[in-house]
């Protein structure tokens, strides 16, 4: 009996040992398991083991990677712990791309950042550019300097002028006026100019006409003033004049009559004729006035004119007044002409009633006062390459409300709030009457460019009165644009003064200057704040400031990209 007992604990100790042995190998919860034994239904005590790594995901230039630190038992291989583990973000690898210059064949860009890991770039392609033609003093002709396309030939005219010129009478016809000619004071526009080309029959075979461009050159021969005109035709390559001549035609302007000499070319090219137009006006610019830059700083250039100083001269301010009672009428724009230059008439407003110009004489509301019409001097705000440029007026020019109306209208299912730069009064004056106003010969070096209007470039990114992006000649600065972030670090930096003229008109003024020489200038971008204010720029330079949209005394700056050659 005792043996029987003895075999039969012995054969149970067996069992729960070979139990557990089993249900450690198969991972069986000892909860799912029905033993008589007490060791069985006791918890297993887990063992952790070294955390292993699971769901890798790798880190990128600009997003975080992670991966999952994961502890399972030694034993039975349960799950302990997971820990997502955060792999911080690689940022850029940064590398400068070369610059690479436009041609007519090809586009460029300027130096760039790229990254070598993504496509992360700065790069901003530009051109192909219009064909660069250059002139061969020797054989006077025109070729593009990147791939040598003829671009036309120059030929030479000669105009002989005598020293003394009768040219009218005076405003009360009282005695003869003669001009004494000096290389200022004349201009020249070749109205037609026609060539033929003709068989060994004589009968035509092409039409040749109109000059693409001339230059000039002038000489005093003895009392005379010549001008030597050099005109460009584009006709067939190798067409010469007959002993190799390039000079084709002679005119003598005396008294109204005028002597022509044809010529005609090897292969049979006539000169028909012409037509001229001559300006004895002083001042007259060329037919399209060219961007100018100061050769010793490139950081402005001068194009356009705008009336700006007070005449401080009073002798001047009466002779230009005696002109009005004698009847003289504006001849550009509404800008008198007077000894060689216009000058414009502008009554004091009780805005600007006390406020001085920049010569120290005080304003007076309701008396006249004259100003010199000089050209507009634009800072440079980017150089592309040498042949665009972004600029901004160096000076406050003018004064003009950002929109008249304060209703809310509805175009192409949008609602267009009154600060809408897009189809606001303000985008209008500035591409169409401050263009024909500061432009009057010409503006062919403006060119159109795409102005962001979103909320992005305004003071809050979430602007609801944004509006969408235009095409334009003449724009003004956004918020962004005049901020640190844009062109303007700092408030002085971004602070214009004000011409004469703006002040006369009634420009607000900077008052905490002894001469109020500041003033407050738009900017295009609305407020966020409500639908009737517009951000502005105040005289010392901050930005955190608002206007009425209808606010007739606040400045503008107008902004412009232009293009350096034109072809």
């Amino acid at each position: 009996m005792k043996n029987k007992l003895i075999f039969l604990t012995t054969l149970i100790s067996v069992i729960s040992l070979t139990a557990c042995s089993f249900i450690r190998k198969h991972k069986i919860d000892s909860s799912d398991v029905t033993s008589t034994s007490s060791s069985i239904d006791s918890e297993h005590e887990h063992i952790p083991g070294s955390p292993v790594t699971e769901g890798r995901v790798e880190p990128t230039c600009t997003e975080d990677g992670y991966y999952y630190s994961v502890v399972y038992c030694t034993e039975c291989h349960k799950e302990l712990s997971r820990e997502r583990m955060t792999l911080e973000h690689l940022g850029h690898d940064i590398h400068i791309g070369e610059a690479h210059t436009p041609t007519c064949e090809e586009a460029g860009w300027e130096e760039y950042e790229y990254c070598s890991r993504c496509d992360y770039s700065t790069k901003v392609v530009i051109g192909p550019v219009d064909h660069d033609y250059v002139l061969d003093p020797e054989t006077h002709e025109y070729r593009c300097k990147y791939c040598g396309l003829y671009g036309g030939k120059e030929y030479n005219m000669t105009f002989d002028f005598p020293e003394n010129v009768y040219v009218g009478y005076n405003a009360r016809d009282i005695m003869p006026f003669y001009v004494t000619l000096t290389p200022e004071d004349y201009s020249f526009v070749i109205e037609w100019w026609e060539w033929v080309l003709t068989d060994d029959n004589g009968n035509t075979v092409k039409l040749i006409d109109c000059a693409e461009g001339y230059r000039f050159e002038e000489q005093y021969v003895g009392n005379n003033l010549r001008f030597d005109m050099y005109v460009t035709i584009n006709h067939p390559e190798n067409a010469m004049f007959s002993n190799d001549q390039t000079q084709i035609a002679n005119l003598t302007v005396k008294t109204g009559n005028r002597e022509l000499t044809k010529g005609t070319t090897k292969e049979r090219y006539e000169l028909l004729g012409y037509g001229y137009s001559l300006d004895f006006g002083p001042l007259q610019l060329d037919p399209e006035p060219v961007p100018q830059f100061d050769p010793d700083n490139s950081s402005y250039f001068t194009y356009g004119l705008y009336p700006q100083t007070h005449v401080n001269d009073g002798g001047l301010a009466h002779q230009l007044d005696m002109q009005i009672y004698y009847g003289a009428t504006p001849v550009l724009n509404d800008w008198y002409l007077y000894e060689g230059n216009y000058y414009a008439r502008v009554m004091g407003t009780e805005q600007t009633n006390g406020v001085v110009f920049d010569d120290g004489s005080q304003i007076a509301k309701n008396y006249p006062y004259w100003f010199k019409v000089e050209p507009i001097e634009w800072d440079v705000l980017k150089d592309y390459n040498g042949q665009y440029y972004s600029a901004t007026t160096n000076k406050l020019l003018d004064i003009h409300c950002y929109n008249e109306s304060d209703e809310e209208r509805e175009i192409d299912g949008r609602t267009i709030y009154p600060n809408n730069y897009e189809y606001s009064d303000m985008r209008k004056y500035l591409n169409g009457d401050f263009i024909d106003y500061a432009f009057p010969e010409g503006h062919e070096h403006l060119s159109v460019t795409t102005v962001n209007n979103r909320a992005s470039t305004t003071e809050n990114g979430n602007n609801p009165y944004a509006g969408q992006e235009t095409e334009d000649k003449v724009y003004l600065l956004s918020y962004q644009e005049c901020s640190a972030n844009g062109y303007y670090p700092y408030d002085y930096s971004r602070s214009a003064f004000l011409t004469d003229y703006a002040k006369a008109k009634g420009a607000t003024c900077f008052l905490y200057h002894s001469t109020y020489h500041y003033g407050t200038y738009w900017t295009r971008s609305p407020s966020s704040s409500n639908q009737y204010w517009v951000t502005r720029i105040n005289g010392g330079g901050a930005m955190n400031y608002c206007s009425s949209i209808n606010d007739k005394n606040i400045c503008i700056r107008p902004a412009i990209f232009m293009r350096l050659v034109v072809h």
